[in-house]
């Protein structure tokens, strides 16, 4: 597995609402992984309905840019 330098954990995660929290597209970067597989993992994940919606809130990032377009993660 391929990780990537980490230096400062800050720029990984983040706090909101006293939790600690990062989303797919990081995890992807950090662990050197396609983000459409971290997609599909957590998508597949056996786990109960309450425990997935508790813990991995799909988002999307707008990105702007001259070709703007939408990504899809989950907060984590």
């Amino acid at each position: 597995m391929k990780l990537i330098d980490i230096k400062d954990f800050n720029q990984f995660v983040q706090i909101k609402n006293n939790q600690v929290i990062t989303d797919s597209l990081t995890v992807a970067t950090v662990f050197g992984k396609h983000h459409r597989d971290v997609l599909e993992k957590v998508r597949s994940l056996d786990i109960p309905s309450e425990y997935r919606q508790r813990n991995f809130t799909q988002t999307v990032i707008e990105r702007q840019s001259p070709n703007a377009y939408h990504i899809t993660t989950f907060n984590l």
